[in-house]
């Protein structure tokens, strides 16, 4: 091949094939910078009206310049097919990032969604609708850029790959303007949060003819992690009918400072002060809780502001982890999540692993070389010991079970006794409940069995579940604030 194009621009390496062209890293000769470069097919460079209407769209984007938009510089043809030069990006496309890593963070996609939509801000206020906005044609890079601005889709390409972020509008052929691509930038912020294909579940049928009736409520069901704020702006960006959306990227981002400024405002329908809507951090919530504390990462007060962000997100359908909701609100960085991650489950191993070796050898379940062998292993750092022993066929199946009765019955026994007497004390148990819950506790363990105090309890009927709800949250709470649990179940 002639690595010589448009008289000042070098070819090099192909490195990427798309369904209009494939594209090639170049040089400006005259400049010495990199470019890409991007020939067009060849049935679609002899298509008249399609090449046409190309250059025409290459040659307006040529006129803008915005930081988040890759720079046109060029059209022209190379042996009898049309071509275009442009800014050279290294980076990494959404599609890839998620395919990866994936579904972003609130807090990355409300960053990104940001810059995009100032970008498309800036475009459509000259004209240009970008048309085919997707995960591919977003890079991220130091900084968002956008590819293929108000470049035109062949008449005849295979859009199902596509279809799920175009307008109904567009999927019907009709004219299109800004509202357009608010509706794919609807769509694209729906895929980062959820690594998902907007509206995958339903029918692509309907999505490509237009006739899918979309709904929040739809979206939550099959996603319920995506953030109820969010999941407000995407369902407007998204709507059915552009009259109904967002009616141009002002309105857009107006919106979205709103929900990077927070405290959301939820539904009033939501009366989080009551015990019948309550949710309570899992176990392993309040382990990455105490670890995040206990490395210095975050305070106590952050952790109740996290607390209070994760239940809201919960009474809106949204269940997120409670180290999600630090790194989305930017209490820790990502490397330490992936350290919470870590350290997280190899507290619980120890835990474990310690409790299981010690009953065992403590019960002569396996033999005493067996036992010391594993211990050594211990000390050395390999984790999952009890696991390991677990899946092997002991001498004493009725002792196993047993054994693992009794570590369950340590690992959590001084939690249940707290509980317990909170209860009493908040005036959700009787005395008399309490000292029958403890000795239905004891005639379990006494038959090698474990049984929770909040099975018990619950089994018996002396505690409404909601307000077992309350309790357990307050418990939860307590244990990670410091504060008193009886200060979380008066103020419900």
């Amino acid at each position: 091949m002639d690595n010589r194009i448009l008289g000042k621009y070098e070819i090099h390496e192909r490195i990427a094939d798309g369904s209009i062209g494939s594209i090639f890293k170049g040089k400006d000769t005259k400049k010495g910078s990199l470019v890409a470069i991007k020939i067009v097919h060849e049935e679609h460079s002899n298509n008249r009206v399609f090449s046409a209407n190309l250059r025409k769209a290459v040659v307006q984007a040529m006129q803008l310049e915005h930081p988040n938009l890759i720079k046109f510089y060029d059209v022209g043809e190379y042996k009898n097919r049309l071509c275009y030069v442009m800014e050279y990006v290294e980076g990494t496309s959404i599609i890839k990032q998620t395919l990866y890593r994936g579904r972003l963070t609130e807090c990355w996609s409300l960053d990104i969604v940001t810059q995009i939509a100032t970008a498309l801000e800036y475009a459509n206020s000259h004209g240009i609708i970008h048309q085919n906005l997707t995960p591919n044609h977003i890079i991220l890079n130091a900084r968002v850029k956008i590819g293929d601005l108000g470049l035109p889709i062949p008449e005849k390409a295979d859009t199902t790959a596509i279809a799920p972020y175009l307008s109904p509008e567009q999927q019907k052929k009709e004219d299109l303007d800004t509202r357009s691509d608010v509706y794919s930038l609807g769509a694209l912020w729906y895929y980062m949060l959820t690594n998902s294909i907007p509206f995958e579940k339903l029918n692509l049928q309907k999505l490509m003819d237009g006739s899918l009736e979309q709904s929040l409520e739809t979206l939550q069901r099959y996603h319920p992690q995506i953030f109820w704020p969010s999941c407000e702006v995407i369902f407007k960006m998204t709507h059915k009918e552009r009259e109904y959306r967002y009616q141009n990227f002002t309105q857009v981002l107006e919106d979205i400072e709103k929900v990077k400024r927070g405290p959301f405002n939820l539904p009033n329908k939501i009366p989080i002060k009551k015990f019948r809507h309550c949710f309570c951090p899992s176990e392993i919530d309040v382990r990455f809780g105490k670890i995040a504390i206990e490395k210095g990462w975050i305070t106590q007060e952050e952790i109740e502001e996290c607390l209070n962000y994760q239940e809201k997100y919960a009474l809106a359908g949204a269940i997120v982890n409670l180290g999600q909701i630090m790194l989305d609100q930017e209490k820790i960085t990502p490397q330490q999540k992936i350290s919470l991650d870590k350290i997280e489950m190899e507290q619980l191993l120890d835990q474990i692993d310690a409790g299981f070796l010690e009953e065992a050898n403590a019960h002569h379940l396996y033999p005493k070389d067996k036992i010391q062998e594993l211990k050594k292993w211990q000390k050395q750092g390999v984790r999952g010991v009890a696991i390991g022993l677990s899946d092997q066929q002991p001498t004493d199946d009725k002792m196993r079970e047993t054994i693992l009765a009794t570590v369950k019955h340590k690992m959590s026994i001084k939690k249940a006794k707290l509980m317990l007497e909170t209860a009493v004390e908040g005036e959700l148990l009787t005395q008399t409940r309490f000292d029958k819950t403890i000795r239905i506790y004891q005639a379990h363990r006494c038959f090698g069995r474990f049984v929770s105090v909040e099975e018990i309890i619950l089994e018996r009927g002396f505690m409404d579940k909601t307000v077992m709800a309350a309790l357990k949250r307050a418990m939860a709470r307590s244990e990670l604030t410091g504060k008193p649990a009886l200060n979380y179940l008066q103020e419900r």
